[in-house]
């Protein structure tokens, strides 16, 4: 476990409720995505995420974003921080 994973688990929300349900908004960081009409996918991407999570919210899940704001997360580390979680669906 590197310091970015650790300083990642100790950030990680209290989670309450009802099963959690893993959300990754994707790109972020230097990984712009597509640019269209102004707006770079890792921004929608992020924002669309956000969106689903306070619906899953109103639906009584608990929903996990596997980035927060516009940072680059490996493939690898949104599966592992889904998995630290306990997520059910991803």
């Amino acid at each position: 476990m590197g310091p970015t994973t650790l300083l990642f688990l100790l950030s990680l929300p209290v989670l309450a409720g009802g099963p959690v349900v893993a959300l990754d908004p994707g790109h972020g960081g230097e990984d712009l995505g597509q640019h269209i009409h102004g707006v770079q996918e890792r921004h929608f991407a992020l924002d669309l995420a956000s969106r689903t999570a306070a619906a899953l919210t109103a639906r009584g899940l608990t929903p996990f974003l596997t980035r927060f704001n516009d940072e680059f997360v490996p493939l690898s580390d949104r599966v592992l921080r889904a998995e630290q979680v306990g997520a059910k669906a991803f």
